[in-house]
């Protein structure tokens, strides 16, 4: 499985054909106005207000400020996405360091630390991270940050970075992406997908706050017909 950075539209893909699309990709058509939140109504509203505020920025620059900047420690400034692309990258290598038998330490040890502890007394051994799945008859390829094994069942997990008390920043996309790779994993390895925990771990960027979320299993058995759905409505409409 390779990434092809040069398709990059529905046209490149049709014409380069033997395509598989992501599984965020499929989830860009979740009704989220149907579920009780509609981010591209908060998101129109919130460019506004920031074009009134900054009238003479560019769009690009408007675009960074719709989810503003985090102060890294060393003082530096950086985007939302940079500073959770760098706090997932240290979740990354201390898993890694922890499956080869070894710590990590790093300045960041303040968001890592509580969801080492977490995995200690939970009981959940770190297997994989950055784990690609794909599924042929679904035609969608995703990425699982994190697989481990706990008893006889496998632990799935993925990691979310986002700004605000984590107990309120969880959203039925991520269930619906962890369902339908869970789903991926089970077909594969042998497992009935009741064997397969599903965790979605959300950090606050600003003050460390952790919350693991386990998705009971009729969620995920809801998150993968949702995934379903929209996988289907999404080949029709393209025609991929």
């Amino acid at each position: 499985m390779r990434l092809l950075k040069s398709i990059d539209t529905i046209a490149k893909a049709r014409k380069h054909g033997g395509c598989v699309k992501s599984v965020t990709t499929v989830l860009s058509l979740f009704p989220r106005q149907l579920r009780g939140f509609d981010i591209n109504n908060w998101r129109e509203r919130r460019l506004i207000q920031l074009a009134r505020e900054y009238p003479h920025e560019p769009e690009e620059k408007l675009l960074e400020r719709l989810w503003g900047y985090r102060e890294d420690l060393d003082g530096s400034t950086l985007t939302s996405s940079e500073f959770g692309t760098k706090l997932h990258a240290e979740m990354e290598e201390a898993v890694n360091q922890r499956i080869a038998g070894a710590d990590y330490h790093s300045p960041y040890s303040h968001f890592y630390e509580p969801f080492m502890r977490w995995l200690d007394d939970a009981g959940v051994v770190p297997q994989l991270v950055e784990f690609s799945v794909m599924d042929n008859k679904r035609r969608v390829a995703g990425m699982i940050d994190f697989v481990g094994q706990r008893g006889k069942k496998r632990v799935l997990m993925d990691f979310k970075f986002r700004q605000g008390d984590p107990r309120r920043k969880s959203y039925e996309t991520d269930l619906c992406q962890l369902a339908v790779e869970a789903d991926i994993i089970a077909n594969e390895w042998g497992y009935d997908i009741e064997d397969v925990e599903c965790y979605s771990v959300i950090f606050d960027c600003v003050d460390a706050q952790m919350l693991v979320k386990k998705w009971p299993i009729h969620k995920v058995e809801w998150g993968i017909e949702a995934f379903d759905k929209l996988n289907e409505s999404y080949n029709f409409f393209t025609g991929l």
